[in-house]
């Protein structure tokens, strides 16, 4: 298998992936999204229809199961997969 990265991409990895990966919910893979575009947790919620607090406890619960310990590991964590191409 080879893996081809391109330094200036600036595309959120398949959420399909992500959930596969780290078992992450659909909601939480967008709330994932949602993260790595620069959105602030207030903004997120909005978006999401969901408080700010309960925004926060998504995101600790993403944390535990990427198995870091600050949003930015995790931003740089999902930033850093490979993109998955479809072959066909």
């Amino acid at each position: 298998m080879i893996f081809i990265s391109d330094p200036e991409r600036n595309k959120f990895p398949n959420a399909a992936l992500l959930q596969q990966l780290y078992e992450l919910t659909p909601s939480e893979s967008k709330l994932v999204e949602a993260l790595v575009k620069g959105y602030p947790v207030d903004k997120i919620g909005e978006i999401m229809g969901l408080r700010e607090a309960s925004v926060r406890t998504y995101i600790k619960r993403i944390m535990s199961k990427l198995g870091v310990t600050r949003q930015v590991e995790m931003v740089r964590m999902v930033m850093s997969l490979p993109e998955v191409i479809n072959p066909e």
